[in-house]
């Protein structure tokens, strides 16, 4: 059975908080660097056992 990352309301808010405060200096980094955040949080789900 596959697994299924929640992310909670919290941790949902702080991403829009870093991406606004990376945004203010280059809003380009700010949207990637969110994406890998959430690419790496998503991850958990193929590797569960990862930085174990």
């Amino acid at each position: 059975m596959p697994l299924k990352v929640i992310w909670s309301k919290e941790s949902l808010r702080q991403l829009v908080d870093i991406e606004q405060f990376i945004s203010k200096d280059n809003p380009d980094r700010a949207l990637k660097f969110i994406n890998k955040l959430i690419d790496r949080g998503e991850s958990v789900k193929d590797y569960p056992y990862k930085g174990r």
